[in-house]
């Protein structure tokens, strides 16, 4: 077989060519339509490389990430944990199997790296229950009450820009809480994030002008939760998580 005749092989069997764009843009109501924070931020970030990915549907091949995934298991198991589940020693069977899913679905989809996600697998099956068992003394835990159907809560919501322009935000809550009693109780965003470094300072600074901190306080002024309307938003609960190793 001639180069050329390889070259018109290989075009065949490229798929064809998208006719409608992936994403649906900030005005479409549909899970295809809307702006969530990691949207905003490419966008934001470089307009090209936005329109090639959520557009086109193209992007770069990646392999595992554990920043990225350590994150997405452990908001699993918060998830897991929000279903009001009967724990021992902070873990149960049901923790036990999503997880494992999730670690063997990464070792399908980076199978040169399978050693890396066992490796983390084992880890947050340790690091998560001594998480749970730290919490459950706390004050603050003590102190706060989730409110019902608002932990690891997916919202999708019209925002009526300045212009009039009504477009869609969207995103996932991972608890919304109820701080104090009375008249003096207000309603507290709890943000849940893992990093590598824990530099308080620095997160303190970064909080003030925080974009995805901001979006999702005013995505539940903007919803219509029955619960909310009562009480004022006091402000986020922080909830960092460090990433051993």
């Amino acid at each position: 077989m001639t180069l050329s005749s390889k070259l018109k092989k290989a075009e065949a069997n490229l798929p064809s060519p998208r006719k409608d764009p992936l994403w649906k843009g900030p005005e479409d109501s549909s899970s295809m339509g809307g702006v969530t924070f990691s949207l905003l931020a490419r966008w934001l970030g470089c307009r090209e490389r936005f329109r090639i990915e959520m557009i086109e549907g193209l992007r770069p091949q990646r392999g595992f990430n554990v920043r990225i995934e350590f994150g997405n298991m452990w908001h699993l198991l918060e998830e897991e944990m929000a279903k009001g589940l009967s724990l021992i020693n902070g873990w149960c069977p049901a923790m036990q199997g999503v997880l494992k899913d999730y670690s063997q679905d990464l070792c399908r989809q980076y199978p040169t790296q399978t050693n890396e996600i066992i490796k983390w697998y084992e880890i947050i099956r340790r690091q998560f229950p001594e998480y749970v068992l730290y919490w459950q003394k706390h004050t603050d835990e003590l102190e706060s009450t989730p409110i019902d159907g608002l932990q690891e809560k997916v919202f999708h919501l019209p925002y009526n820009l300045p212009s009039r322009r009504v477009v869609y935000i969207k995103g996932k809550w991972d608890s919304v809480r109820l701080l104090g009693k009375g008249k003096s109780a207000k309603i507290y965003l709890m943000e849940n994030k893992t990093k590598g470094q824990i530099e308080e300072g620095k997160i303190r600074r970064q909080l003030s002008f925080d974009l995805q901190t901001m979006m999702y306080l005013v995505s539940i002024l903007e919803s219509d939760i029955e619960t909310v309307p009562p009480y004022p938003i006091g402000g986020v609960l922080y909830n960092v998580i460090r990433r051993p190793l």
